[in-house]
């Protein structure tokens, strides 16, 4: 009886075994089946996003690209579309390269001809705010007039505007360096924006926030060009440090010609 016991446990385990190879062989069936369905769609995909390409290098498609690319970016366009102009430079370029014999060509190349121009246009801008910021308002001036003729004349115009204002702005200054260009020769007529400190008589300017200035050394003699509501003001900031607008008339004598209480930017 127990030999009995014995050999239905041992069928049973090896049942069992059988059943857990059986299911063990099934999973690993299902994953290889799976395995080969992503593959499939995989290189399913690959060759439809190869057809798609293949498609957008036709000749109408290319076509169509180019002409849509380089409507976002007119003349006029904003320094800020100059990736637009770039991409339409590549596509329409590559249009003519692989089309040359194409009835568009032609068309196509006058595209590509204008998006060079105003890739000039933004370097030629970029020139300009480099050359105002450097102080050579000249030299940005005749680059702006250069552009004539390429771009809208009124846009000319403005830039020349923008420039003259540039020239003609108040040069932020530290005292010190004012007291040497006072000492040692001033443009007449520029102007400087200069922190300092009016002495009590309202007759001397003084390195700012000092408690007391004495002698030619740390002083400098000022005039007033301000109006007798401005002139009243200044004189309410005796003793006190203000951003001062500063110029050399001929004569040698700085001028006051505006002042705020802030500090100079």
């Amino acid at each position: 009886m127990a030999n009995s016991k014995k050999t239905i446990q041992i069928g049973a385990i090896a049942l069992m075994a059988a059943l857990l190879a059986s299911c063990g062989n099934k999973g690993e069936e299902d994953a290889k089946i799976l395995s080969e369905k992503v593959s499939a769609l995989e290189a399913e995909k690959a060759e439809l996003a190869a057809k798609v390409q293949e498609l957008e290098q036709t000749e109408p498609n290319l076509l169509q690209r180019c002409k849509e690319i380089a409507a976002k970016t007119a003349d006029g366009a904003s320094r800020e579309r100059s990736a637009d102009v770039e991409e339409a430079l590549k596509v329409c370029s590559g249009f003519v390269a692989k089309f040359p014999n194409s009835p568009q060509a032609e068309e196509v190349k006058a595209i590509v001809a204008q998006k060079k121009r105003l890739q000039n246009v933004f370097s030629a801008l970029d020139d300009i705010q480099k050359k105002a910021a450097d102080g050579e308002y000249a030299a940005a001036k005749r680059i702006a007039e250069s552009l004539r003729g390429e771009i809208d004349d009124g846009f000319v115009d403005r830039m020349l505007e923008q420039i003259e204002k540039a020239k003609n702005a108040p040069t932020p200054i530290g005292y010190g360096e004012l007291h040497k260009l006072v000492s040692t020769g001033m443009q007449v007529g520029k102007q400087y924006a200069v922190e300092a400190y009016l002495m009590p008589d309202g007759r001397y300017l003084c390195v700012a926030y000092a408690q007391s200035c004495l002698g030619p050394d740390t002083m400098i003699r000022i005039e007033e060009n301000l109006n007798h509501e401005k002139s009243r003001q200044l004189y309410d900031q005796r003793g006190k440090s203000s951003c001062f607008l500063v110029s050399m008339e001929y004569g040698g004598n700085l001028m006051i010609d505006d002042f705020n209480p802030s500090k100079c930017n």
